[in-house]
């Protein structure tokens, strides 16, 4: 309940005003269902009737409340819903720092208007009555101080503003950072692939994401040793192979001559190499990774057979990933809503095949481990 401090400061002076509201096949893929990243999110939209107070720049709000775009959970099952977040009756301070429209609104729980205000560009100074758009920038009443980040942009507000109503819609915003740049010739992808070739260990097959991890080196890095300078390849020169190459002891192109492995067409998105007498492509066909979407689709063919190895993630959960068939792939979590009840939503989609690449990829490589 609003505190009688809240009323008076309302209603005392509002007389003038009233209320107007793959696994393996030939040339086979897998794909995720739905999967996509979006810049912007779906929308929703608010509507309240208003009684203003231009002399203390005070608006109360009445309408059904805020809502929340949310893949709901329930009983196991997604469906795309709304949830009530904010109550139907708001009360809403508001001032110009410039042209921009400052909105600060009441929290119940402190008794008090928020410190820090959202800040709208558009309208006119001075005239609250008009349509205005939220910007990445918070306002300290306090200390009458402007704080914006850009990336901090979680969603953009619309609002529009007549003498008896106001409207709001809401539209979620998903900045897609610079992807990574990648390059198969020089990647953790292809080290690991030799090294499962040469090794036969089944643990070096590598996962989609290791296509932007660079290969590292140490074999030539130099330790102290009684005084003098030695490199960490004469250092373990006596070890097994295998546990020089785990500790990354030599360069991919070391582990092509240990397995007799002759590449040609190498490029920063595959290449084609002969192993055990068998020709091998390997593709880079997608390799998306930026702050809110991972899509990379990795394949390696021979005779006719592809084996795809796909790794596919949102980091928020849009309407067309919300679905009964994604289901296994959704990390849930819960909240409450305005009343107290408590909810399960979906908030990520991730999914790869790696248990089906890797059964694939054994029917067509045979490693050949060195023995030494």
């Amino acid at each position: 309940m609003k505190s009688a401090l809240t009323q008076a400061l309302f209603f005392g002076a509002c007389a003038t005003t009233a209320i107007g509201l793959l696994a393996c096949g030939e040339d086979s893929s897998t794909s995720p269902s739905g999967s996509g990243a979006n810049s912007a999110g779906e929308s929703i939209s608010s509507s309240y009737q208003l009684l203003i107070d231009e002399n203390s720049q005070t608006m109360k709000l009445s309408g059904q409340g805020d809502f929340e775009n949310k893949c709901l959970v329930n009983n196991g099952v997604p469906q795309w819903g709304s949830v009530k977040k904010r109550s139907g009756e708001q009360l809403v301070q508001y001032k110009f720092v410039g042209d921009t429209l400052v909105l600060s609104w009441w929290d119940d729980e402190d008794d008090e208007f928020n410190n820090l205000a959202k800040m709208y560009v558009g309208g006119k100074a001075g005239s609250i009555y008009s349509t205005w758009t939220s910007i990445p920038c918070t306002y300290k009443l306090s200390s009458e101080r402007t704080n914006c980040d850009d990336d901090d942009i979680e969603a953009t507000e619309i609002i529009s503003i007549t003498s008896n109503s106001f409207s709001k819609t809401v539209t979620a915003q998903y900045i897609e950072e610079t992807n990574r740049k990648f390059n198969y010739a020089t990647s953790d992808y292809r080290y690991k692939l030799f090294a499962y070739l040469v090794t036969g260990k089944a643990s070096y097959i590598p996962l989609p994401d290791y296509i932007f991890g660079k290969a590292v080196t140490i074999g030539d890095e130099y330790v102290k040793q009684n005084g003098n300078l030695v490199s960490y390849a004469e250092l373990y020169a006596n070890y097994p192979l295998s546990e020089r190459i785990s500790m990354g002891l030599h360069s991919t192109e070391e582990l092509a001559t240990f397995g007799g492995i002759v590449s040609t067409d190498l490029s920063a998105t595959g290449e084609t190499f002969t192993y055990g007498g068998i020709s091998y492509t390997v593709s880079v066909l997608k390799a998306i990774d930026t702050d809110e979407h991972t899509s990379i689709t990795v394949t390696i063919a021979t005779n006719g057979i592809t084996c795809t190895n796909i790794d596919e993630s949102n980091r928020h959960i849009t309407q067309d990933l919300c679905k009964s068939e994604n289901m296994e792939y959704l990390q849930t979590d819960d909240d409450t809503d305005v009343n107290g009840n408590k909810y399960y939503y979906g908030y990520k989609y991730s999914q790869n095949n790696f248990s089906d690449f890797k059964a694939c990829l054994n029917t067509i490589l045979v490693p050949q481990p060195v023995v030494q």
